[in-house]
């Protein structure tokens, strides 16, 4: 009985010792299969990688492309507009023209600046408001209007900067045809600020003010109402404070809501 169990004993412990071998081999294949998975998916999610790189660098260059041909066509038709003007003998028509050709020069600007951005998706708010009033200054340099900016660091999207650059050289322009002509020193104030649903945008002039029904009546106004409200999804509003006063209202995702700056 004694050498039965013993013998016993013995054959189980082999049993026992293949056993484990078997597992411990089938773990080692199993480690090298996944080990080998692993490299296939990195080299897979690195090639991915590599193209989905080269399709943001084509569409970049395509879309740069764009706004460059765009910009040249603005720079045509204000061309063709300012041969019709001089064709023109009503003034109030010259002027009308005129203003038109300032805006489709801003918008060419704005696509002139777009050119220089390196990330389109990425643009931050201040140093393109920065870039708009420099442009202003250039044409109007006679005026010495200063500006005090407080704007928090947002980040633009492209689908919202020209709307942007739009409203805000619209709202410059009136200012400086309008709004100083009594003023000894002109100033302009423009603040952005964000809570957690909105960003804020409160624009000033220190100049005579105006008649708030002629001006919501107008057509500089009724353009920035249609910019606002149907591209960017926000609200606008006019008073006088001392000036013209303007506040803006609009949806954190007009913007880069993931993305805002601290």
């Amino acid at each position: 009985v004694d050498i039965g169990v013993s013998i016993d004993s013995i054959l189980f412990s082999i049993a026992l010792a293949y056993r484990y071998t078997s597992l411990n081999l089938i773990l080692e294949n199993t480690k090298k299969e996944v080990t080998l998975l692993n490299k296939n998916l990195e080299k897979k999610v690195e090639e991915r990688t590599k193209e989905l790189d080269i399709q943001v660098k084509n569409k970049t260059v395509l879309l740069k492309e764009l706004s460059h041909r765009i910009k040249n066509n603005l720079q045509i038709i204000s061309a063709l507009l300012y041969m019709d003007k001089d064709k023109m003998l009503n003034e109030k028509d010259k002027d009308i023209l005129d203003e038109n050709i300032k805006r489709i020069k801003s918008i060419s600007i704005l696509y002139e600046n777009f050119l220089e951005i390196e990330n389109p998706n990425k643009i931050e708010l201040k140093k393109y408001i920065e870039k708009i009033i420099s442009e202003i200054k250039n044409s109007y340099s006679s005026l010495n209007i200063s500006y005090d900016l407080k704007i928090h660091k947002i980040l633009l999207n492209q689908n919202s900067l020209i709307p942007i650059g739009l409203v805000m050289n619209e709202l410059i322009l009136n200012s400086v045809k309008y709004a100083f002509k009594q003023t000894a020193s002109p100033k302009i104030s423009i603040c952005f600020s964000k809570d957690d649903k909105n960003i804020n945008f409160i624009y000033k002039d220190n100049g005579i003010g105006a008649n708030i029904d002629k001006v919501e009546s107008g057509f500089g106004f009724s353009l920035m109402k249609t910019l606002i409200s149907f591209q960017l999804n926000g609200k606008i509003n006019c008073k006088n404070n001392e000036g013209l006063e303007y506040n803006i209202t609009l949806p954190k995702n007009s913007f880069l809501d993931e993305e805002l700056l601290e």
